[in-house]
C-alpha cells in the first residue's frame, strides 16, 4: 500500500500535510501520535473509508479512482478492519458476524482454519452467543477474528486494545503479531511500550507529517504480495437474507412499536373501507330497489305511447349529464301466464351489460338474464303467476300483440320499489323481437275519425297499404303521404257523426253509386282521421276517397299511402331509459325533454330521490374520510419505514466497511421491508376479517339490523397492494439516502 501526496482538510484546518507512504512489506507497523495529530484519520484513509482527501492510494499496484464501487472493491478483497468500538452487528452470533463477512467478501468458509481461530482467540465456545452478551475483550478478539478469516493481506487497526486490561491487551498483540508474518497489520495506538515490543515499523505523526522512527525489522521482512487466488462463494448473497431475518427477531423491542403502528394504520384504513364500500352498496341497491337513478323520456301528449322517441334527445343529455346507462325500446303492455293466473302488466327492458348485473346482483335470487328468452320478476308477480315467492326456473308465457313467446323466469327480485306492483324485466332482443314480429303481420289500428269535436268514434280496424285493386266510387287514391280512403261501409257508418243533420244520411247504392250530395263531397277531403296502432301513430290522416266492397266485413280495412304504410309496420322506440349518477339532474332532464318535446317520469317519488341524494351526500363524505385516512395510513407506514431503515445507519456503516457495494444494501432493505409490510399486511386482514364476522355476528355496527362493516377481497387486495408500495417507496428513498452516507458518519449513528 502506497499513500502518494495524501493531503486531507477539515474546512480550512490541514489534517495531513502531502504525505507520502510506502508499505510493501508483511509484518506489524504501528502509527503512534499525540490525540488530534490524525492518526485516526490516517487510518480511515488507509482503510478507504474516508475519500475526501486529495493525492492518490495505490494497493498492489493499482491506484483507486474514488468511486464508491471500486473502493468497495478495494475493501472487500484487500483490507480487513479491527475497530476500537468494534463494529459487530449486534443482531447476530458471533458465528454469524464471521459468516457475514466472509460473504461480503465472497470467500469461502474455511472449517478448520475457523476453529484453530477460534482456539488461538478463546472464543470456541463463545460461536453461537450474541455479540450484545460479550465483554469488551471478547468482542475485540471477535474484530480480529473476522478480520484473520477473511484472509485479507492488509488489516488496519485502531486502538485495538483501548478498552482492555493488560491480560486481554497481551492476547491480542501476540495474535496480531502471529499473522502479521504473511500480512501488513497497521495499528494505531496509544501505547508506545506495545510498540515498542511488537512493531516491525513505528511510524509517528507531529505536525501534520509521518515520520519512519523504527524500520529495521520491517525492512528485512517479506514482501506483500497479493498472490492468493480469489475463491468466490455460491453462497456469498446469503448474508443478505441472514441479516434480514436476524433483524426481525432479534430487534423486536425496536420493531414491534413500528409494526403495530403499520399495522393498526392498515386496520383503520381497512375498516374505514369496509364501511364506506358497504354503505355505498347499500346507496346502489337502494338505486336499484327504489330506482331513485332511473328517468325515463316519452312524447309528450302521447298516452297511449305511440310515437316515436327522438333518439337525439340522448345525446344532448349526455353532453350535460353523466350517464350510467340508457336503453331505447319499445315499450308496451304485456301479458304473462303462469301456472295459477295471467296478469296484464307493462314490461321494462334492461342490458347485458357490468352496470344492470352490478345493479340487481344483491337483490337477486337466481341469475341475471343470460340468453334472449329469459326473464327477471319480482316477487309479487311470481307470487299471482305460481303461488310463491321463489319461481327462479320456472316457465312462464309472454303474449304480445297476440304472439305467444315461452320464457324462463333466471332470477327474482327480493324487493322491488313497488312491492304491491307486479314487474317483468326483459332482455334488449326479446324487447326488440316483440316490435320486430309485429311489423311483419297485419297491423290492427285504432282509428279514430275527427269532427267538430275530436275523436268522434273510435273503431278496431285493419290497416294496410292501397293498391289498384281498391275500386274507387268516390274520390281518388291516396298517392301521396298520409292520405287513406276508407270503405263504402265506413263512410255510411261515419257519416251521422261527420255531419249533424240526420237528413244527410245515404244508403250503401247510392255511396257505390256517388250519389253522395254536394256539399258532403266539397266536406269530405277536410274530414280527418286519426290512425295509431300498438308501434306508433300516424297522426291525422286525410280521406282522399271512398273505395267499393261486397259486405262490410271486407270494407273494414283503411287503405294509406304505401310509403305510408311501411312506415306505420316498422316497430318505433316509444320510451327512453335512463340511468344516472348524479340524482340532482331532474331539472336539466325536464328543460332537454321540453325542448324536445317530450317529457320526463321517474318512477319513485320526490321521497325516495331526497333518500337517495342524502345517501351520496354520506357516500361523498365518507369517501372525503377514507381518502384522509388513507392519507395517514401512507404516512405512517412511511414513518415506520423511515424509522427502521434510520435506525440501522451504523449497521450500514458496519457492512460498508466489510466491502460491501450500495446495491446489496439496497437489496438487504427491499428484502426486509418487504417481509414486515406481508407480515403487517396479513395481520392487519385477519384482524379486519374478525372484526367483520364478529360484527355480522353482534351487530356492533349496524343500521336497522343491517352491518355497515363488510370485508371484502378487494379491501385485502387493497392493503396489501397499498402497504408494499409505500413500504418500498419508502424504503428506496430512505435507502438511497443511507448507502450514500459516508463511511465514517454512518459509524458514528452507534444506536444499538
Amino acid at each position: 500500500m502506497k499513500l502518494n501526496n495524501i493531503t486531507k482538510k477539515y474546512n480550512d484546518n490541514c489534517i495531513l500535510d502531502n504525505i507520502e507512504l510506502s508499505l510493501t512489506k508483511c509484518g506489524m507497523v504501528f502509527v503512534l501520535g499525540p490525540s488530534g495529530s490524525g492518526k485516526s484519520t490516517l487510518l480511515n484513509i488507509l482503510g478507504l473509508l474516508d475519500k475526501d482527501y486529495q493525492g492518490d492510494i495505490t494497493i498492489f499496484g493499482e491506484t483507486l479512482d474514488k468511486k464508491e464501487s471500486s473502493l468497495a472493491y478495494a475493501r472487500k478483497n484487500h483490507l480487513g478492519f479491527i475497530f476500537q468500538d468494534f463494529n459487530l452487528i449486534n443482531s447476530l452470533t458471533v458465528k454469524e458476524n464471521i459468516l457475514t463477512s466472509l460473504n461480503i467478501s465472497d470467500k469461502p468458509f474455511d472449517e478448520e482454519k475457523y476453529k484453530k481461530t477460534f482456539a488461538l482467540l478463546g472464543l470456541d465456545k463463545l460461536e453461537n452467543r450474541d455479540v450484545t452478551t460479550l465483554s469488551g475483550g471478547e468482542k475485540q478478539r471477535v474484530a480480529i477474528a473476522r478480520a484473520i478469516l477473511r484472509n485479507s493481506k492488509i488489516i488496519l487497526a485502531d486502538e485495538p486494545t483501548g478498552n482492555l486490561d493488560a491480560e486481554n491487551t497481551k492476547v491480542i498483540f501476540d495474535t496480531l503479531k502471529e499473522f502479521s508474518k504473511d500480512k501488513l497489520i497497521i495499528v494505531v495506538s496509544h501505547d508506545n511500550d506495545a510498540a515498542q515490543q511488537y512493531a516491525d515499523c513505528i511510524i509517528t505523526l507531529k505536525n501534520k507529517k509521518t515520520n519512519i522512527v523504527k524500520n529495521d525489522t520491517y525492512l528485512s521482512n517479506p514482501e506483500l504480495k497479493n498472490d492468493e487466488v480469489q475463491e468466490t462463494s455460491e453462497k456469498s448473497k446469503k448474508w443478505i437474507r441472514r441479516i434480514s431475518l436476524n433483524n426481525l427477531k432479534r430487534r423486536k423491542r425496536k420493531l414491534v412499536p413500528l409494526f403495530f403502528i403499520s399495522m393498526f394504520s392498515l386496520l383503520f384504513a381497512g375498516m374505514v373501507m369496509g364501511i364506506f364500500s358497504t354503505i355505498n352498496n347499500m346507496c346502489f341497491s337502494t338505486n336499484s330497489i327504489l330506482e331513485t337513478d332511473k328517468y325515463s323520456i316519452l312524447k309528450k301528449d302521447d298516452p297511449y305511447l305511440f310515437d316515436q322517441v327522438d333518439g337525439e334527445i340522448v345525446k344532448e343529455v349526455s353532453d350535460n349529464v353523466r350517464l350510467a346507462d340508457t336503453v331505447e325500446y319499445y315499450y308496451d303492455s304485456i301479458c304473462v301466464m303462469g301456472d295459477s293466473e295471467s296478469v296484464y302488466l307493462n314490461h321494462t327492458v334492461i342490458k347485458d351489460d357490468e352496470f344492470f348485473r352490478k345493479r340487481l346482483s344483491d337483490n337477486l335470487n337466481g341469475s341475471f338474464i343470460n340468453n334472449d328468452n329469459e326473464v327477471i320478476i319480482n316477487q309479487n308477480l311470481s307470487e299471482q303467476l305460481f303461488d310463491s315467492k321463489n319461481s327462479v326456473g320456472k316457465e312462464v308465457t309472454i303474449i304480445s300483440n297476440q304472439r305467444e313467446y315461452s320464457c324462463k323466469i333466471s332470477g327474482v327480485l327480493k324487493v322491488s320499489f313497488n312491492n304491491s306492483q307486479p314487474i317483468i324485466m326483459v332482455s334488449e332482443a326479446l324487447s326488440k323481437k316483440f316490435g320486430t314480429d309485429l311489423a311483419k303481420g297485419e297491423t290492427v289500428s285504432l282509428v279514430a275519425l275527427e269532427g267538430d269535436n275530436e275523436n268522434l268514434d273510435m273503431v278496431n280496424t285493419t290497416l294496410d297499404a292501397a293498391s289498384p285493386e281498391q275500386k274507387i266510387v268516390s274520390g281518388r287514391m291516396p298517392d301521396n303521404k298520409n292520405e287513406a280512403i276508407i270503405s263504402v261501409h265506413q263512410f255510411n257508418r261515419f257519416i251521422s257523426l261527420l255531419f249533424s243533420d240526420n237528413n244527410n244520411l245515404l244508403s250503401i247504392e247510392d255511396i257505390r253509386k256517388d250519389l253522395i250530395p254536394d256539399d258532403i263531397k266539397k266536406t269530405l277531403p277536410d274530414k280527418l282521421i286519426n290512425v295509431s296502432s300498438s308501434t306508433c301513430t300516424l297522426g291525422k290522416i286525410k280521406i282522399v276517397g271512398i273505395y267499393d266492397c261486397e259486405n262490410a266485413d271486407d270494407g273494414d280495412v283503411v287503405y294509406i299511402n304505401e310509403n305510408t304504410f311501411k312506415e306505420f309496420n316498422s316497430p318505433k322506440i316509444n320510451r327512453i331509459d335512463i340511468y344516472v349518477y348524479d340524482l340532482s339532474v331532474s331539472d336539466i332532464l325536464t328543460k332537454i325533454a321540453d325542448d324536445h318535446g317530450h317529457i320526463v317520469e321517474q318512477p319513485t317519488g320526490p321521497a325516495a330521490v331526497t333518500l337517495a341524494v342524502q345517501l351520496q351526500t354520506i357516500i361523498m363524505l365518507l369517501g372525503v374520510i377514507c381518502i384522509i385516512i388513507i392519507t395517514i395510513t401512507c404516512f405512517m407506514i412511511h414513518f415506520s419505514t423511515k424509522m427502521n431503515i434510520k435506525d440501522r445507519i451504523y449497521e450500514v456503516g458496519v457492512i460498508k466497511s466489510l466491502g460491501s457495494d450500495n446495491n446489496s444494501i439496497f437489496r438487504m432493505f427491499i428484502n426486509e421491508n418487504i417481509i414486515i409490510s406481508i407480515i403487517t399486511s396479513a395481520a392487519a386482514s385477519v384482524l379486519l376479517i374478525l372484526i367483520s364476522v364478529l360484527n355480522s355476528s353482534f351487530g356492533w355496527l349496524t343500521v336497522n339490523g343491517i352491518p355497515v362493516l363488510t370485508i371484502e377481497w378487494w379491501h385485502i387486495a387493497v392493503i396489501f397492494v397499498l402497504n408494499l408500495i409505500i413500504t418500498l417507496l419508502s424504503a428506496l428513498k430512505e435507502t438511497i439516502k443511507v448507502s450514500r452516507m459516508n463511511i465514517i458518519d454512518a459509524l458514528r449513528n452507534k444506536y444499538q
